[in-house]
């Protein structure tokens, strides 16, 4: 019985370790060309103006 509590808390933290390490790795990558990073800012102000209209 006492597996029952303990490996849903085991997975649990693994989850929670892992997706710290996929944060970890996106973010340490390089943001890209300046052409990449003007296109990506373009795309975010689309998103966030669209956002907006809908609340």
């Amino acid at each position: 019985m006492e597996l029952a509590w303990l490996v849903p808390v085991i997975a649990g933290g693994i989850a929670v370790l892992f997706s710290v390490y996929l944060v970890r790795d996106v973010l340490r990558r390089d943001s890209g060309t300046p052409a990449m990073q003007q296109i990506v800012s373009m795309i975010f102000e689309g998103a966030l103006s669209r956002s907006v209209e809908w609340v």
